[in-house]
């Protein structure tokens, strides 16, 4: 009988307290192939920026199949892993080569199963009553997309909002009414971050207020970028789990608020279906969500969400303007069959940048995109020194392949601005600045009223923003070290 990966002596030697190195299962596009790869962290820390990936394609094409192999095939991986130590074997993989995908195909997900109300906060927060048995729904495999994919505001909501899941994938078949009990969580085969978007006007206004249309849009499961063993989380009810949007924390909390656990849910859910490998359990988000904020929150074009679960790692994704119009249609990048989705550098790749105003808000969000379509070095140009610091380590963590750098400047003084810039350029690997983007001088609010606009902020934003000083002074400082010069203004 085939087991469970996290059952076989793989993960136990591996992942092991006594290991100086941990391992997270991935699926990345490398040399135009889709490859399955265990993330080596050199620290054993989950945070950990430093790490390769070795390369498991030779085993198991993908993560469902690697899941369910015999322990006689296990054996094979562990010595592939245990000596996959540096860029000599063939295995190895840097991780600026390639391009992290979803962990889970759409077409190896059978079941997309989702609990509604399950965090007790979350009920709190809403004057809702405990549930006293799992609410449930699904999603469609279809919307499922992976770390880097956009969420497009589709054109069918104007409520577009956010929620951060601990994901369950099933290792092996659980048969019907499987009973509660010590042996329950030996049908997990992983764990992985997923972010239920959802179109809250669908959900709760319209169609009948069935949820269903409301939450399985086209790209709105993005899911990883990993998918963690269970011998790598031990405890999943206890994990700090988080959502930020352009840089601002907007859930905070812990799976110990869970109502309905792992186990229970499984033995819950096995009363009505076969649950098989690869099928997905998402299990509720924490409070937090846009829905019921004051005044609401909801996402729009331009917005980055990183949803992160320690222990697993932190999801990002940008949010775009729809893709599909009345009268158009297409396919998502990540639905589309290998040979069409092979991996492309853009315009942006190996540029080097310059982004004012970038501590949070639309100028973090910018920073964080250039990052991840391949920028070799962004620079953060800001005012505030302390929130610049922690905008850089947030953005060196989430793209560990860019180098983001910061500057103090005051962008409306041309001799800063001359100065830093002269920097900046030195910093670079070529002595050239390739993309400009001034974002200084917005009102870091959103949903705010221009009444409400204090005159400080005010006059700052007409200084900057409105009368082009800084992006005049950026350019006349710059323009001679851009070679093919890409200004963009964000005015007010």
């Amino acid at each position: 009988e085939k087991e469970s990966l996290f059952s076989t002596t793989l993960f136990k030697g591996v992942l092991g307290e006594t290991s100086s190195s941990m391992v997270r299962l991935a699926i990345v596009q490398h040399a135009s192939e889709r490859k399955l790869v265990a993330q080596i962290l050199h620290d054993n820390s989950p945070s950990s920026s430093s790490y390769h990936y070795c390369d498991l394609s030779s085993i198991a094409k993908d993560t469902i199949t690697f899941l369910t192999l015999p322990p006689d095939d296990m054996t094979q991986v562990e010595e592939i892993i245990s000596s996959c130590i540096d860029a000599t074997h063939p295995a190895y993989i840097s991780p600026e080569e390639c391009q992290v995908l979803s962990p889970l195909e759409p077409s190896s997900v059978g079941k997309l199963i989702c609990i509604g109300m399950n965090y007790v906060d979350h009920c709190t927060e809403q004057n809702f009553p405990i549930p006293k048995e799992p609410i449930i729904f699904n999603k469609f495999p279809s919307s499922i997309a992976g770390p880097g994919d956009p969420i497009p505001k589709d054109v069918t909501t104007e409520k577009l909002d956010f929620e951060v899941e601990l994901g369950v994938v099933i290792g092996k078949t659980v048969p019907r009414f499987t009973e509660q009990g010590e042996d329950t969580m030996d049908y997990v085969g992983g764990y992985t971050v997923i972010h239920d978007v959802s179109a809250r006007d669908w959900q709760l206004e319209k169609n009948g207020n069935q949820w269903l249309l409301g939450k399985t849009v086209d790209s709105y499961a993005p899911m990883g970028p990993y998918l963690v063993t269970p011998s790598s989380l031990p405890d999943p009810h206890n994990l700090p789990i988080r959502c930020r949007v352009s840089g601002e924390t907007l859930q905070n909390s812990n799976t110990n608020q869970l109502i309905f656990r792992v186990d229970y849910l499984i033995s819950y859910l096995s009363q009505f279906v076969t649950l098989q490998p690869g099928d997905v359990i998402a299990t509720g988000t924490p409070p937090g969500v846009g829905c019921f904020r004051s005044p609401q929150r909801w996402l729009v074009p331009g917005d980055v969400v990183e949803c992160e679960i320690e222990g697993i790692g932190t999801l990002v994704n940008p949010v775009v303007e729809p893709i599909y119009k009345p009268g158009c249609s297409g396919i998502p990048r990540h639905l589309a069959s290998s040979s069409s989705s092979q991996s492309k550098r853009g315009k942006v790749h190996g540029k080097n940048c310059i982004v004012t105003g970038a501590n949070r808000g639309l100028g973090y969000g910018i920073a964080l995109r250039l990052g991840m379509e391949g920028a070799s070095l962004v620079a953060i140009v800001d005012i505030d020194a302390t929130e610049m610091d922690e905008a850089v380590q947030s953005l060196s963590k989430l793209v560990p392949t860019c180098q983001y750098v910061g500057k103090v400047c005051n962008v409306t003084n041309i001799n800063e601005v001359k100065q830093t810039w002269k920097e900046v350029v030195e910093m670079s690997h070529d002595g050239r600045l390739d993309i400009l983007v001034q974002a200084a001088g917005i009102v870091g609010k959103t949903n705010i009223k221009c009444e409400d606009v204090d005159v400080e902020d005010f006059e700052v934003s007409l200084l900057v923003a409105v009368f082009y000083l800084a992006a005049f002074r950026g350019v006349c400082a710059c323009v001679f070290t851009m070679y093919s010069m890409l200004v963009v203004f964000i005015l007010c």
